[in-house]
């Protein structure tokens, strides 16, 4: 199955990077981008149903609606194709700020990704959610 994976960052180049990476690992897969939570949560809404995507790795910082607040909102949908989906916090934050956003996203379900990543620590992430 044709892999489908929507990438939101407000920053382009660690969208870009991330993109790459999962490229890299699924060279078939269609990647998906947005710039924010907002532009997510529309993406997701305007899906077909069966069309949603794979997995999502959000930022957490962004304007409009940020990476906890996609994925709440996520995880709140009344279909279980979109609440059960696979979600990936990337995140640059630190210390006890970093600490509070991993607990928020170890309740949600989600998996956490600290930036700057390593390419063997991205590639651990993909593995754990699609047992790669």
């Amino acid at each position: 199955m044709k892999k489908k994976i929507l990438v939101v960052d407000d920053e382009e180049v660690n969208r870009s990077l991330v993109a790459a990476f999962l490229q890299y690992q699924f060279p078939d897969a269609e990647i998906l981008q947005a710039q924010n939570g907002l532009e997510a949560k529309t993406k997701l809404e305007e899906c077909p149903v069966g069309a949603l995507p794979n997995a999502l790795f959000t930022d957490f910082e962004m304007p409009g609606m940020n990476g906890l607040e996609l994925i709440r909102f996520i995880r709140n949908s009344d279909n279980p194709a979109l609440s059960d989906l696979p979600i990936v916090m990337v995140s640059g934050l630190a210390g006890e700020r970093a600490v509070t956003l991993m607990v928020n996203v170890k309740t949600l379900n989600c998996f956490f990704l600290a930036k700057p990543f390593k390419s063997e620590e991205f590639f651990q992430i993909l593995s754990e959610v699609w047992q790669v």
